[in-house]
């Protein structure tokens, strides 16, 4: 059993990127940054808690660039402008994967995945997704954030790289007190007579 406080933060989700439906019974909340290397493990373990757990669980990203990183800023507001062209997933997952994120790169990145190429480069050079980045990232300051990942599940706050069975068991965890919730709300809703 994984030891979880109460739930500590309510989180804007706004027009963040989500995979899965907003009334998924388990919601997490993840704060990342594309530089980071725990946050390249974890987006592993993220695709393979979906693929186990499909429509109970919802992943929502949010960015939160480090100081310490002075490409992942770009590479967010990158992965956005791939999200305007309905690509913010693949982009999002590439990212990851080949870590390649100078400017340069995530052009080239946007040419693979068939991206309008003229729009995604001016999305990119003109900054034009830069302060919804910014606006992440104050989010994350204003919940106290201080290092990448950070997760919110069900509002519960988890940090670092926490790997899969701890996530997994999490969910498990919430699922069962989802279902719990359900049945003790249930024997409280008055059953009409069917006599009448």
């Amino acid at each position: 059993m994984v030891e979880l406080n109460q739930p500590s933060a309510h989180v804007e989700v706004g027009d963040a990127p989500r995979l899965g439906s907003e009334s998924a019974p388990v919601q997490i909340i993840e704060f990342a940054d594309y530089e980071c290397p725990y946050c390249q493990q974890v987006n592993a373990d993220l695709t393979k808690l979906r693929e186990q757990f499909r429509d109970s669980v919802s992943v929502t990203y949010k960015d939160f660039p480090l100081p310490m990183h002075p490409l992942a800023a770009r590479a967010a507001e990158a992965a956005r402008c791939a999200g305007a062209q309905g690509k913010f997933w693949e982009f999002h997952d590439s990212l990851f994967e080949t870590k390649r994120l100078q400017v340069s790169d995530l052009k080239e990145q946007a040419r693979k995945l068939k991206l309008d190429t003229a729009r995604f480069d001016q999305c990119l050079d003109s900054g034009e997704q830069a302060a919804a980045v910014k606006k992440d990232s104050k989010e994350g300051q204003r919940l106290g954030l201080q290092g990448t990942p950070s997760f919110f599940i069900n509002g519960h706050f988890m940090s670092g790289a926490i790997g899969y069975m701890k996530l997994r068991d999490t969910v498990m965890q919430e699922l069962g007190a989802v279902t719990t919730a359900k049945k003790q709300s249930a024997t409280l809703v008055p059953q009409k007579d069917a006599s009448k």
